[in-house]
């Protein structure tokens, strides 16, 4: 639902291709992770499902993840002129997907339990 909200909302106010916009949502996806994770480990259910403990490890480490694979877009992005623009657009929402499936798993993980 993300990735169609950020791609209507970026094509409705720019005149770039669908393939830059998605390129864009992307970028997008990643940086929507990092809040999602800030908040996530607020989360006393999560704390105890975890431990005190090894909870801010946990965030800190998926923190870390996500601004690795969002590292990796802008890479993506800026540094292949040769790569398609669908590539570099399917490769951007790929790496937004799994950047927000990360902490949704682990939600839907300690929601199971």
């Amino acid at each position: 639902m993300a990735v169609v909200f950020f791609a209507v909302l970026e094509a409705a106010y720019t005149q770039d291709t669908i393939w830059r916009v998605l390129s864009k949502t992307g970028s997008d996806l990643c940086t929507l992770s990092v809040g999602i994770v800030g908040g996530m480990f607020l989360n006393a259910q999560l704390q105890n499902q975890i431990g005190q403990g090894a909870a801010p490890i946990v965030g800190i480490a998926i923190v870390l993840l996500n601004l690795i694979l969002a590292s990796t877009v802008m890479l993506v992005q800026r540094r292949f002129q040769t790569m398609s623009l669908d590539t570099k657009a399917y490769i951007s929402i790929f790496l937004g997907v799994i950047t927000i499936a990360v902490p949704t798993g682990i939600l839907a993980w300690i929601g199971g339990s």
